[in-house]
């Protein structure tokens, strides 16, 4: 047993006052007149027997009382498991992400428990003690110690951030210290909802060094059930206004039970489109559409909502669709002929079609492009080489047509991952069946029946490697395959070598080609974790100044620029959920839709069993147990302080001096 206040201990030196009384009161003389004495010795050895009891039982009663009243302000304690020499710097993590938003009881949060869990065991250490609060945010200030009013008034400040942190992105910010502390010894609590996904085992492996211990503090939800858009996409990447698309929506239950007839709805530029209902069973995911064939702006803000309690944060999903405009496209060649190519891409209300000849080429059209098609060139020279690599590089589609010869050997630098042959078949076949399950046929055919007749084609070329099969000759051999973003076509585009550039198959595959150059890195949406985004724009500006707008609040990123891909570098604690305009000199030239990502609506968490077993396995980790709203500072104190007694005390003070007050009042 230990004591706050040792010097109250001199205090018990007042225990020689009632025996001094004792000593001196009691032994006074007193005259009893008594009419007969024939009795009077056995009375009188009865009656000191009987008054000397009584009197040591008052004496020992008022030792008692100033005793355990000098324990009272003594503070006694019973030191805690990990006594020893106080820590000077206590880190504190606060988890602040929306998963924490969940209920613990009815109407308090996760961060609202975590908060005041903070202010608790800030309380529990003594003035002097200095503190650093981190959160999700890790802004500039979590990186210096203050006192315990500066920290407390951080905490009242306490509010969701858009970022989630993994276990090992917090370990290593923690262990960041100033040169002059780097020694001084530590502790550091981190309150969290240790959600499954936070890596916290792997964070933990290695343990702290014999500076500095650390306590798990969890924070448990009622229910870990939660419903959220797992993800969206479109049945056709290329938009048109007024014209067929489908906007398909992944739903993800993650409770024991199923949802039931759920409301969503759609909406487009802040009005309500289309609704539906949705059943989810337990622990799985659901698929719903909404038409997308109506009037479109070029930029235009869609929205996904649903109500579903008691998790509220992500219950609406943003992604930004924008109308596709002309598909630039480049056609390199040798003759002086109008090729099949450019026939088939004259329509301009979808196609802007440029088309070179070798010797007078623009090598500024090729990085503006949004397709390039190397259309039976015999060789290439070193500059329009360079120039094609280039634009490969930075995402390009290029589409390569070999001519009567083959393919040259300098278009196999353009296909580096792949090997290319002459084809050993030297008549003509047809080609096989349209394969109606590769994704790149979808939409291009209505219903399942294809009944025209292949056309017929002699292969000048094959090829091997990590390719995509789109069309194959009945021989088995290809006829038209693509890896990544780039497409070959096996023969040339020539009545003697194929039927294919006049059969009905050609143009829609042709389009399909084009439209899927348009494919670009920009998604329908981002997360607000992501620190890099980047996004393909025409004619971008490398002396503009692009910004990020979101009504009042303005975010200027980090820029770079290489050929059409616009990349940035975001501060991710800025952004939070909703629409951002990129901007360029005032003007809107895209439209950025950002979201949480969506591990943070999985809400399951580790059990206490696993965190057990995690700080049972890990050295100077311990788990804290229990910590419950209301109760908090209670258990700080018995934990790291140790278990104060000195209630304890006070209540035998009193009781000491009741059994005094009694003794006197009826011991006649």
């Amino acid at each position: 047993m230990s004591f706050l206040n040792p010097a109250f201990l001199f205090g018990l030196f007042a225990l020689a006052i009632p025996v001094i009384i004792h000593l001196f009161h009691f032994r006074k003389a007193q005259k009893v007149l008594y009419s007969d004495t024939r009795f009077l010795q056995s009375v009188k050895k009865v009656s000191q027997a009987k008054l000397k009891l009584k009197h040591y039982l008052i004496l020992a009663a008022r030792l008692l009382f100033i005793t355990f009243l000098v324990l009272t302000f003594a503070q006694p304690f019973i030191p805690a498991e990990r006594g020893g020499e106080q820590a000077q710097l206590v880190d504190i993590y606060l988890d602040n992400s929306y998963s924490m938003s969940n209920q613990v009881e009815s109407n308090i949060s996760g961060l609202d428990v975590a908060v005041q869990v903070a202010n608790e065991i800030i309380s529990a250490y003594p003035e002097g003690t200095r503190f650093r609060l981190l959160d999700n945010n890790f802004k500039s200030n979590s990186q210096y110690y203050a006192s315990k009013g500066v920290v407390s008034d951080r905490l009242t400040e306490a509010t969701y951030s858009a970022v989630s942190r993994s276990a090992g992105e917090v370990i290593k910010r923690l262990e960041v210290l100033p040169v002059d502390l780097q020694n001084q010894r530590r502790e550091i609590f981190l309150l969290s909802d240790f959600q499954k996904r936070s890596g916290m085992e792997e964070a933990l492996g290695n343990g702290f060094d014999s500076t500095f211990n650390a306590y798990l503090v969890p924070v448990r939800f009622e229910e870990t059930k939660n419903v959220y858009v797992d993800t969206v996409f479109l049945k056709k990447p290329v938009i048109f206004s007024n014209s067929e698309n489908v906007v398909f929506i992944e739903l993800a239950n993650t409770g024991e039970q199923a949802v039931e007839e759920m409301p969503v709805s759609f909406s487009v530029n802040g009005m309500q489109v289309s609704n539906t209902s949705i059943s989810i069973p337990p622990r799985s995911k659901e698929r719903i559409s909404f038409q997308l064939n109506f009037s479109l702006r070029p930029y235009n803000e869609c929205r996904i909502a649903f109500e579903e309690y008691p998790v509220t944060f992500d219950n609406e999903f943003y992604f930004g669709i924008r109308e596709a405009g002309k598909v630039q496209i480049v056609e390199i060649k040798d003759e002086a002929d109008r090729t099949a190519v450019e026939r088939v891409y004259a329509d301009s209300s979808y196609f802007s079609f440029r088309s070179f000849r070798q010797g007078n080429m623009d090598y500024g059209a090729i990085q503006d492009a949004d397709l390039v098609v190397v259309n039976g060139v015999a060789s290439l020279d070193g500059n329009l080489q360079s120039a094609l690599l280039s634009y490969k590089e930075n995402g390009g589609s290029i589409f390569l047509i070999p001519g009567s010869e083959g393919f040259p050997q300098s278009v196999s630098l353009l296909a580096s991952n792949l090997t290319l042959s002459p084809s050993s078949v030297r008549e003509a076949v047809r080609l096989a069946p349209v394969p109606k399950e590769n994704p790149f046929f979808d939409d291009i055919f209505e219903g399942d029946q294809i009944t025209f007749d292949m056309p017929r084609a002699q292969a000048l070329q094959k090829w091997a490697g990590s390719v995509e099969s789109i069309l194959d000759l009945q021989t088995g051999n290809p006829f038209l395959g693509r890896s990544g973003e780039t497409y070959l076509l096996a023969v040339p585009l020539k009545d003697e070598f194929t039927s294919f550039h006049q059969h009905a198959l050609f143009v829609p595959v042709m389009y399909k080609i084009a439209f899927n150059s348009l494919e670009l890195s920009n998604s329908l949406y981002q997360t607000t974790e992501e620190n890099f985004v980047n996004v393909q724009i025409d004619n971008l500006q490398p002396d503009v100044v692009y910004k990020l707008r979101n009504g009042d609040q303005e975010v200027i990123p980090d820029q770079r620029i290489t050929g059409r891909t616009l990349s940035m570098e975001i501060p991710s604690y800025t952004l939070q959920p909703g629409f951002y305009e990129l901007t360029a000199d005032g003007e809107v030239i895209n439209l950025l839709a950002f979201n949480h990502n969506p591990e943070e609506s999985q809400l399951d968490q580790l059990s206490e069993e696993q965190l057990v077993a995690i700080a049972d396995r890990t050295e100077r980790v311990e788990l804290v147990e229990g910590i419950e709203s209301g109760n908090v500072k209670a258990g700080m104190e018995q934990k790291f302080k140790g278990q104060a007694l000195w209630k304890w005390a006070l209540l035998l003070a009193l009781l000491s001096l009741l059994a005094e007050v009694l003794l006197i009042r009826f011991w006649k």
